[in-house]
């Protein structure tokens, strides 16, 4: 219920996300996450704003499923290498 440190935070992550992009701003599925990530922060801002506890909790879960798809792609290795059996 903390709704100023969730967005602060929000806006904290969206400055760090906005640096990442121009690491892999090549990649067309990273550029496709990071725009669900933006989209979905923006939203977790605006309902940490209005104190909507619900909304923000639907928006933090959605920005967190990006990472993970986008962690994903980051590590997957380029098409067309194999990997190495375990």
């Amino acid at each position: 219920n903390d709704f100023d440190q969730i967005a602060k935070s929000a806006k904290s992550m969206n400055a760090l996300g906005y640096l990442e992009q121009w690491v892999r701003a090549n990649s067309s599925g990273y550029r496709e996450q990071f725009r669900i990530f933006r989209s979905a922060n923006r939203q977790l801002v605006e309902m940490a704003e209005d104190e909507n506890l619900d909304g923000a909790a639907l928006a933090y879960v959605e920005l967190t499923l990006s990472c993970v798809n986008c962690h994903k792609i980051v590590r997957d290795p380029p098409r067309g290498k194999k990997t190495r059996s375990k």
